[in-house]
């Protein structure tokens, strides 16, 4: 009997495991493929030492599928609402992207990264934005280094 029991714990948790890594590994969609780069986007929540509230982030990945070197460089249109919040920015500015990604690399987002190319905040559970947040990448550039 007390094996079973431990077999049917193992088992559910075997599982829950699964299930975990299945919906995290789904959630990427592709956002543009351009010149053998993909950009894939996701949302995520992160928290940080300033404030232990979750807030959900758009999150990106870049895959590079060429044989050589790439710049990736675009700026991001972010709106909140039907105000273009980067619209009147001197240039640069923090939404002017470049970067840099060696052939046949992947680079992911993480919550501890501030630059706008992997993150970008979309709402908060402490305050209603939910669905008020949205971007646009425009001016993409794939080019060869």
């Amino acid at each position: 009997m007390k094996n079973k029991v431990i077999f049917i714990i193992i088992i559910a948790f075997a599982l829950s495991l699964f299930s975990f890594k299945s919906n995290n590994s789904l959630g990427w969609k592709e956002y543009k493929n351009i010149n053998g780069v993909s950009i894939f986007q996701n949302i995520a929540d992160c928290t940080n030492q300033h404030n232990p509230t979750a807030n959900s982030y758009f999150v990106f990945k870049y895959t590079n599928s060429n044989s050589y070197d790439v710049r990736i460089s675009y700026k991001i249109e972010y709106w909140v609402g039907e105000t273009c919040r980067t619209a009147d920015l001197l240039s640069p500015n923090e939404y002017e992207i470049s970067i840099d990604i060696a052939a046949g690399q992947t680079l992911e987002y993480s919550c501890s990264d501030n630059n706008k190319g992997f993150k970008l905040y979309k709402s908060s559970d402490s305050r209603n934005d939910d669905g008020l947040n949205r971007f646009e990448f425009t001016n993409i550039k794939v080019e060869k280094i």
